[in-house]
């Protein structure tokens, strides 16, 4: 008797954990706490529900977007390209360089945009350490081969006093808030989403309802869903089926007058023909 009452309070005790994951994850966005810690709870989350596309979004959001993933647009944000260069002895700092001034080997890699794969840890991280660095209000990001690049630019100015000091991409950390924000408003909308589509009773979202969750709010496919739930003492199975599509009064109201006319042109074809066949 006492072994059963310890797993009955063991299971509740894991129920209300359930159920208080989702409302952690829901304080977690509507606070200033660093996503990181929401994107945890989201991937724990999806591991209980049994959504493999909950739990791998929170994942790639928190290790980064690699090889072939698919980089959500908000990610590429625009950023020019500037250079910190010493003429003779004027030092230039942040001086911004078109695409087309690049030397040729580069020029048709290197555009004004860049996307972050990183983990949305490191942008945060990025986002403090440009508020107390050298250049607050922005964040510096080498292009790749920086220092050859530098090297042809100097050769091909013709000046033996230039000496490129720096290439980089210049982001503005109001952008980078802007990725935050839109990861965080993203947990929000599957916050919402998984609450709209649980029953009432139910501690932890079904798979097919997280996985609904994440199509509307991650990958924008706007067709909400409607779940029907067996109402049962124990456990509930709930399942997820398409809303049926409310077909428009006025688009069946012209069906059958439609339908009238059609048909009585026929009778009126008859008629005639009929007529036609006595003369």
């Amino acid at each position: 008797m006492t072994d059963r009452v310890t797993r009955d309070e063991t299971g509740a005790q894991m129920a209300r954990h359930d159920a208080g994951l989702l409302a952690e994850i829901e304080t977690d966005v509507l606070s200033d706490r660093p996503l990181a810690d929401a994107l945890r709870k989201c991937v724990v989350l999806g591991g209980k529900a049994g959504s493999v596309e909950l739990r791998d979004w929170a994942t790639r959001e928190l290790r980064g977007y690699r090889g072939e993933d698919d980089v959500p647009s908000y990610r590429t944000v625009a950023a020019p390209v500037c250079v910190d260069a010493l003429i003779g002895n004027t030092q230039v700092t942040g001086q911004r360089l078109s695409p087309r001034e690049l030397p040729e080997f580069c020029r048709d890699d290197i555009d004004e945009e860049f996307t972050f794969r990183d983990g949305i840890g490191q942008i945060e991280a990025l986002i403090t350490s440009s508020e107390s660095g050298a250049h607050p209000g922005s964040v510096h990001l080498s292009l790749p081969m920086a220092i050859d690049i530098g090297r042809v630019i100097d050769s091909n100015s013709g000046s033996p006093f230039q000496r490129t000091l720096s290439l980089y991409w210049s982001v503005s950390t109001a952008t980078l808030r802007g990725i935050v924000d839109q990861v965080r408003t993203t947990l929000a909308e599957l916050v919402a989403e998984m609450r709209a589509g649980m029953p009432n009773d139910a501690d932890v979202p079904s798979a097919a309802v997280a996985n609904q969750a994440v199509n509307v709010a991650v990958h924008g496919n706007k067709a909400r869903v409607t779940v029907t739930s067996a109402q049962t003492a124990g456990e509930g199975d709930a399942t997820v089926e398409p809303a049926a599509p409310v077909e428009s009064p006025f688009w069946t109201h012209s069906r059958r007058i439609g339908a009238f006319v059609v048909g009585l042109a026929g009778i009126i074809t008859m008629v005639l023909t009929y007529l036609l066949w006595l003369r």
